[in-house]
């Protein structure tokens, strides 16, 4: 009996944002809905990922916003996390926006705009989902 094999292909149908930041992510979220039109909220529950290579699933800290009236949505996860990083090709970027599909064209980059204004972000990088190795760890 021959064995078959099962391929996967993941519809990578959203947009990332890295972010340099030295801030705690609760206070990161913090300046973001104090200063944006964006209001990120914990999720009662963190990340947690077995990543390859990793004996133990990796925690890291999550946070969601929907706009109103909207059909996407944006989370802020941290990239390192408990014992690695979750784009590990990505180690210079301390945090990441993933804005959900059927988000309007203009939104990565005013949101980016938005975000490379905070006195806590040092950059801000919008990254073609195309260019990062591991972003099936970005599927949520």
């Amino acid at each position: 009996m021959s064995a078959k094999k099962l391929t996967l292909d993941f519809d990578y149908d959203f947009a990332v944002l890295g972010i340099v930041s030295a801030a705690p992510s609760y206070k990161l979220c913090h300046f973001i809905n104090s200063e944006t039109s964006m209001c990120f909220e914990r999720n009662e529950e963190d990340f947690s990922i077995l990543l390859k290579g990793q004996e133990e699933p990796t925690i890291f800290s999550k946070f969601n916003f929907t706009p109103p009236n909207s059909e996407y949505y944006f989370s802020l996860i941290q990239n390192k996390g408990s014992n690695a990083y979750l784009v590990p090709e990505k180690k210079e970027l301390d945090y990441f926006v993933i804005i959900s599909e059927d988000y309007p064209p203009k939104v990565p980059q005013e949101v980016k705009n938005e975000l490379a204004k905070l006195k806590d972000v040092q950059a801000v990088f919008l990254l073609p989902t195309e260019k990062i190795k591991s972003k099936e760890n970005l599927i949520f």
